[in-house]
């Protein structure tokens, strides 16, 4: 029979050069065991394991929005006059 009770997986941090074993995770039991002991975290508390969000407003001047929507009407424009052009004119080759 296979003994189920040695599955674990070794939880690690660090790179290639310096590993530091940190905690082990047994699969079957769902059980984590960390060593406290052996974790040093910058500042003394563990890492926030989320994302700061930031919602910010910004605006654009006065005259790059009338700019844009100057372009924007005068190609609307164009292409009305594009499509009008190729409806009248679709019977001649």
């Amino acid at each position: 029979m296979f003994n189920y009770s040695i599955l674990a997986t070794l939880i690690v941090i660090g790179n290639e050069s310096n590993v530091i074993p940190i905690g082990l995770h047994y699969g079957i039991t769902n059980e984590l065991q960390i060593y406290e002991n052996k974790i040093y975290w910058i500042g003394g508390a563990v890492p926030a394991d989320t994302v700061k969000v930031e919602v910010r407003i910004i605006g654009v001047s006065q005259h790059v929005f009338i700019t844009v929507n100057i372009l924007a009407i005068a190609a609307i424009i164009l292409a009305i006059v594009f499509l009008s052009l190729n409806i009248m004119k679709r019977k001649r080759k």
